[in-house]
């Protein structure tokens, strides 16, 4: 089994570190909320979301 968390819940972090964080914390995996879709990423063009869902992966299998 897997423990995860919303990624809004640790949006106060900056990139860079919040998986970091995250994984110290406990938890192994995260679920991007999409309550509100009128706002970025979801407002992104296809290109430009492909490049931000490639960076996100890239941090969080950085963190483990």
């Amino acid at each position: 089994m897997r423990i995860g968390i919303t990624s809004g819940s640790y949006g106060r972090y900056p990139r860079e570190t919040r998986y970091h964080i995250m994984k110290a914390d406990g938890f192994d995996c995260i679920d991007f909320g999409m309550a509100n879709t009128e706002t970025g990423p979801y407002t992104l063009s296809g290109e430009e979301l492909d490049a931000y869902i490639a960076r996100e992966r890239a941090l969080a299998e950085e963190a483990g």
